[in-house]
């Protein structure tokens, strides 16, 4: 290799560089019409949705998309999850946990108080999802 040919190669590296690694950013950033859940058809689509977090027909990230399914896994109500995404859809394939590993929680003596303070209470931190477990509406 002469050396004006490795000059050149030096000078086209980092531009090669610069536009590979705007084409990942490109990549990976979609803006699905719709969000898709299988697997879990006991839960409404919408409830799952609002898990997420995300809005259908909105730009959303890789990253933003593995938060949402981190959402998904806090509730622990799945064993498993996969997604798949293009323009048209995000689809969350859902695996649930087995019915008899699921708890049931049961209160005695429950101080159910005003509506307000425990809206105030569920948005502090409550790790079971509003959309999973609503409060009735004033």
């Amino acid at each position: 290799m002469t050396a004006s040919n490795r000059m050149r190669v030096r000078r086209v590296f980092p531009v090669l560089l610069l536009l590979l690694s705007a084409l990942h950013l490109m990549a990976a950033t979609y803006a699905p019409s719709k969000l898709v859940f299988t697997g879990a058809d006991q839960y409404k689509a919408a409830d799952l949705t609002t898990v997420t977090g995300l809005t259908p027909g909105k730009q959303v990230t890789t990253e933003e998309i593995d938060a949402a399914m981190q959402k998904l896994v806090d509730t622990g109500l799945f064993s498993d999850m996969r997604y798949t995404v293009n323009g048209q859809a995000l689809t969350f394939m859902l695996t649930p946990v087995a019915a008899d590993q699921l708890l049931t929680a049961r209160y005695k003596n429950f101080v159910w108080g005003p509506t307000a303070s425990l809206r105030r209470w569920w948005k502090g931190g409550f790790r079971c999802s509003r959309a999973l477990c609503p409060l009735p509406e004033p």
